[in-house]
């Protein structure tokens, strides 16, 4: 059960309750929910045209078992998808939940590669660079960099468990993909910095169009960087 509890409008937040149940009909208490990357419940959800992606974590109710809740602030109108993930303390298989929210207003279509694959912003450059597969079939792999204006790199800190998260969508938005390094080096505390271009491996189910959002902090930043790139595979 997902539900709005403010009316949904652009640049406004709005705060969401969950009523989540097992397959038993028990409810799905934060007791019943593992850690995975550091929070119980991943939420991540975007807009029809790929524009704006959030990643949120819900938070269980103290007292009332299976309600959770979120605020979100949507930054564009129309029809968004959302999905919860998160793994049952009962199974160690990751389950996956959907659901939708609808901001009123004109929604923009998705347009393919309008996102360049070098976005700059506050002197800095983010880069995704792909490299093309051999063969059909087989793997993608892109590289991720980020420097500033003198073209050297930035200090990345940790985000989730990792030195970054990667979440790539299709425009029909039927799933998600999430990626981590290859150079997967947990960090050893809040502080630790890896410098240097981080490369990821994505295997799509279909040729297309695809906008992949990297998740990031940089150096001392208060929040943390989203930064989008389209990419044909």
């Amino acid at each position: 059960d997902f539900r709005p509890l403010d009316p949904l409008e652009v640049g406004k937040p709005c705060r969401f309750e969950m009523n989540i149940k097992q397959a038993d009909g028990s409810p799905l208490s934060a007791d019943d929910v593992a850690l995975s990357h550091t929070h119980k419940i991943h939420l991540l959800a975007v807009d029809p045209n790929l524009d704006d992606y959030q990643h949120l974590h819900p938070e269980a109710d103290p007292l009332f078992k299976g309600i959770w809740r979120f605020t979100l602030t949507p930054r564009k109108a129309g029809k968004y998808k959302v999905y919860l993930d998160f793994i049952p303390i009962r199974s160690p298989r990751r389950v996956l939940l959907a659901a939708s929210f609808e901001v009123a207003g004109q929604a923009d279509d998705f347009e393919s590669n309008h996102i360049s694959n070098l976005v700059t912003e506050k002197g800095r450059a983010f880069r995704f660079q792909i490299t093309e597969p051999e063969e059909d079939g087989e793997d993608t792999f892109f590289t991720f960099t980020a420097v500033d204006e003198n073209g050297d790199d930035l200090a990345l800190k940790p985000v989730m468990g990792a030195f970054a998260h990667v979440v790539a969508f299709e425009p029909s938005l039927d799933g998600f993909a999430h990626l981590h390094p290859l150079e997967y080096e947990p960090p050893k505390s809040a502080d630790d910095a890896r410098y240097g271009p981080l490369t990821f491996s994505f295997k799509s189910g279909a040729s297309g169009n695809y906008r992949f959002w990297a998740q990031v902090k940089v150096g001392e930043d208060r929040e943390e960087s989203f930064i989008p790139c389209d990419l044909k595979i």
